[in-house]
């Protein structure tokens, strides 16, 4: 869920690159069997790297990349680390998988970070997918078999017309997001105490975190990433395995 990360990581990149680091996010969020990974397999057997297809692929490549290297990194670690401490110190109460919501709450807390350095990031992101894109887009993610093309592209013209991203300006806006995904993923939402809890463990981070963030960022710019390895299945199988 940290799309707005992930975009300040790819700001380097040509457009649809950029907008193909988005849809590693994205895809998931409009249907969770509909994974990026097939598609990069998919679009490098059939289409050139210059293509807008390849393109986009290569920039799902860098946000998988970016990936692999965040949840490794002290950032993420320190930080779901501290809001999971927090949550089970506040409250023994069932129903709540912990390190769930403190792996989400730390990505969108790094989100509304980054937007306190640079206020407009929401806008910069949300312009990227102005006129032709989404057509483009929602043509890339049909060629995952579990991935309808009206419907993704309906998916993507509601995402970006409800502004969700300007949800993380501010922390409240943080935790409301959060107790709306916690019910959809059948777990119990977050109590006052323990509401009360993350932002404490927010404000501890708050100091230290954004510049490693910031760093991060800078490093993920400059970094190199090679092809996914193109397994020998095609989507329909990959998409059986799923």
């Amino acid at each position: 869920m940290n799309l707005l990360s992930h975009f300040a990581c790819a700001r380097h990149l040509t457009p649809l690159e950029q907008a193909g680091s988005a849809l590693g996010d994205l895809l998931p969020l409009y249907r969770r069997r509909v994974r990026p990974l097939p598609l990069v397999w998919h679009w490098a057997r059939v289409a050139r790297a210059d293509s807008p297809e390849g393109r986009i692929a290569s920039g799902v490549r860098f946000h998988l990349h970016v990936d692999s290297r965040f949840h490794r990194d002290a950032l993420f670690l320190n930080g779901s680390a501290a809001i999971q401490s927090a949550l089970r110190e506040a409250s023994a109460a069932p129903g709540l998988k912990r390190f769930f919501p403190a792996h989400v709450l730390t990505e969108l807390f790094l989100d509304h970070l980054l937007i306190l350095d640079d206020p407009e990031l929401p806008d910069a992101f949300y312009a990227l997918f102005a006129g032709e894109l989404p057509d483009v887009l929602a043509d890339f993610a049909a060629a995952h078999p579990e991935a309808d093309r009206t419907e993704f592209a309906t998916f993507l013209e509601r995402f970006m017309a409800d502004r969700f991203l300007d949800g993380y300006r501010d922390v409240e806006g943080i935790l409301w997001r959060m107790q709306r995904m916690l019910g959809r993923f059948g777990q119990r939402q977050l109590d006052r105490a323990e509401e009360s809890a993350v932002l404490g463990a927010f404000d501890l981070l708050a100091a230290r975190t954004q510049p490693q963030l910031l760093q991060f960022v800078a490093a993920m710019r400059h970094a190199e990433w090679g092809r996914a390895e193109a397994g020998p299945a095609p989507l329909a199988e990959t998409a059986t395995r799923a």
